[in-house]
């Protein structure tokens, strides 16, 4: 059925019939942040970028919002392709945009529209879609669209392409480097007679066009080897500053057991990614987007709970463990005496064998799982073959045993007696026969025995495997883990207090600055000023307000993940603000100087000021490095440089060479 639409006053209805797309209001929203990037986008280069949406994105509803908002707000960016994965609520797509352009589109798209659509055009030549903003809302029942899409993001993630050389091409931001590209830049003229033969002219254009391109990429490719020298050279110095910085972090200790495989019952992969994708908006205090982020805090309190299950079952099964070896060793005894009768041990191994079966946890856990199955499967072979050994004994070898006896015993009167009658004949002596021989069991061979003790050895060991876990370090996998617990135990109040967070925004209470109450015991900047109160440095509120808005510019630097150059300089200025606020304090410190050299000592062996130190230190020696590398160009007579120079232009052309 056609829908029916009031013409009179419908505005609507108006841009509609336009052609359309956006509302007065969204135009003028667009409009008003193209207008503030204008400048700074002119100043900005070109970049290939990777961008995932996520949050109320509707299919192609939001595909559609997404090409004609950027189209409308981009100055020199375009989007390449759009993928949705609908069931969980993400756009990935490429781009080749600057910086600003991607930030302006993410800070439009936060902003809530509405899509109407329309199966059928309203009137021959119109659009049948139309975004609107929220405030318009009111509007929508005048122009009766067919369904309403309500689209909006609550978070984005940007990378940039790959940079550097792919093969035998040169990649900048994702965009390769060839011929074609340079020539539409350098606008090359064809020049050329009518039945496609080069004139004279054509000839030499083309010779120099190539003698430029190959200059250009000789000089590019020296650039990105000077930054690959540069690189080499600081790399270390990066890597230890990093691993400083990230040791600051609010789940830093917990990292440290989690993220590492030493030890297989701490190892968890999935706990260490839910934090760590919570980590940068605690460290940036944006607790206001701690709602967009609830399926990792209530992912990451379900692993933990797991995490404390793994440690409950673990200890259960060291019970079952204990018993199994006391079951064995009775067992063990019974074997080496020949005493058949193992009926107890197989009811009692049988039993914990049906308790080892319940341990679900350590039965999926990855880095046990396979241990876990060896020692099922030895244990069913010896419950099996145990059962066997219980049943010949019971039925066949006790009677058979008896019987030979009794033969042996009867056969070997019979001969005494013969013997006895002899020799009393010849020596005229009387003979009294009064010791019988004796046949024990241990004196018939049985291979059976042996079967059984080889099949106990074995799983003896892989239960001692298992029962006994180290870590690579050779210690104690289940003590080292024990030891974590009060981590744990913190670190699962967090998360509860988060998720209550979370309520109370729902509920849209007033909250002021929540995270600082919450990682007070986590926030190692506003630990270390503690230290500096109890050590007396900190003697008043003005001292106190100093040391917090070092200590606060401070974090905010290094928390600025990833760390780039440019904050550098910054860090160092702020280490060295205060190393110099400090050492003013500590040498007046009640009254007497010569408690300065003390008062500094101990101040070193606190691990943040020396990581504070440590990374002032890396970062100037960083610094260094590139400044004395750049002063150097021996580095185009490195092997390195001109094997890479050979692959990447096939030949070395001489800038100054005549043309002919």
């Amino acid at each position: 059925m056609k829908t029916q639409i009031s013409l009179a006053n419908n505005y609507l209805y108006e841009l509609l019939k336009k052609k359309y797309h956006t509302s007065e209001a969204v135009r003028t929203h667009i409009d008003g942040i193209k207008e503030q990037i204008k400048e700074k986008v002119a100043r900005e280069p070109l970049k290939s970028f990777n961008v995932k949406f996520k949050g109320e994105v509707i299919d192609t509803s939001f595909e559609k919002t997404l090409r004609i908002i950027s189209k409308r707000l981009f100055l020199n960016g375009e989007i390449n392709t759009i993928l949705t994965l609908k069931e969980q609520g993400i756009v990935e797509t490429t781009m080749t945009a600057t910086r600003t352009e991607i930030e302006a589109l993410v800070q439009c798209l936060t902003k809530t529209h509405l899509v109407l659509h329309y199966k059928k055009s309203v009137e021959k030549d119109a659009s049948n879609l139309l975004i609107i903003d929220e405030t318009e809302q009111g509007q929508i029942e005048t122009c009766a669209p067919d369904y309403i899409h309500r689209n909006f993001i609550v978070s984005a993630e940007s990378s940039e392409k790959y940079t550097g050389r792919l093969g035998d091409y040169l990649i900048l931001n994702g965009l390769p480097l060839t011929s074609e590209k340079i020539g539409k830049e350098l606008r090359f003229n064809k020049i050329e007679t009518k039945n496609k033969v080069f004139t004279t002219t054509g000839l030499k254009e083309i010779y120099v066009n190539l003698c430029f391109i190959s200059l250009i990429l000789k000089l590019d490719l020296e650039q990105h080897y000077l930054k690959l020298r540069i690189f080499n050279l600081q790399e270390n110095d990066i890597k230890i500053v990093e691993e400083k910085i990230d040791d600051f972090g609010f789940f830093a200790d917990i990292f440290n057991h989690i993220a590492s495989s030493d030890n297989p019952l701490l190892f968890n992969k999935e706990l260490f990614l839910d934090l760590m994708r919570l980590e940068h908006i605690i460290e940036n205090n944006n607790w206001k987007a701690i709602p967009a982020y609830a399926g990792y805090i209530y992912s990451a309190s379900n692993r933990l709970n797991g995490q404390f299950k793994l440690l409950e079952e673990y200890n259960l099964f060291l019970t079952y463990a204990n018993c199994i070896e006391k079951f064995i060793a009775r067992l063990m005894k019974k074997l080496t005496k020949n005493k058949p009768d193992v009926r107890s041990e197989l009811e009692n191994l049988t039993a914990n064998y049906h308790e080892l079966k319940k341990l679900q946890i350590i039965s999926k856990l990855p880095m046990l799982q396979n241990d876990y199955q060896e020692l099922l499967n030895s244990f069913t072979k010896l419950l099996a073959y145990l059962d066997f050994f219980m049943i010949r004994d019971t039925n066949t070898d006790v009677s058979d045993d008896r019987e030979a006896i009794h033969r042996t015993e009867k056969s070997s009167k019979n001969f005494g007696s013969i013997l006895k009658k002899c020799i009393e004949s010849v020596f005229s002596v009387a003979i009294n026969i009064s010791t019988k021989p004796v046949f024990r069991q241990n004196q018939v061979p049985k291979p059976e025995h042996e079967d059984m003790q080889e099949l106990i050895s074995k799983f003896s060991v892989n239960l001692e495997k298992l029962s006994k876990l180290k870590t690579l370090s050779g210690e104690n996998a289940f003590l080292k883990a024990r030891m974590c617990v009060p981590q744990f135990t913190n670190l699962s109040h967090v998360l509860d207090k988060l998720k209550e967070l979370i309520k109370k925004m729902e509920r849209q209470s007033d909250i002021q600055d929540p995270l600082k109450a919450i990682f007070a015991t986590s926030n190692k900047f506003e630990l270390f000023q503690n230290d500096l109160s109890s050590m007396g440095i900190l003697e008043n509120i003005q001292d106190q307000e100093a040391a917090r808005g070092i200590l606060t510019e401070l974090q905010r630097l290094l928390f600025d993940k990833p760390l780039k150059e440019d904050a550098y300089g910054k860090i160092i200025n702020t280490v060295k603000s205060l190393e110099d606020f400090i050492s003013s304090k500590c040498a007046t410190v009640k009254g007497q100087t010569s408690n300065h050299e003390a008062f500094t000592l101990q101040l070193h062996q606190k691990p943040v000021f020396k990581n504070f130190v440590d990374i002032k230190t890396g970062l100037k020696h960083i610094r260094e490095t590139e400044i004395l590398t750049n002063k150097i160009d021996t580095f185009k007579n490195d092997f390195e440089f001109f094997f890479l120079q050979c692959k990447g232009t096939g030949r070395i052309f001489n800038a100054d060479r005549k043309l002919p």
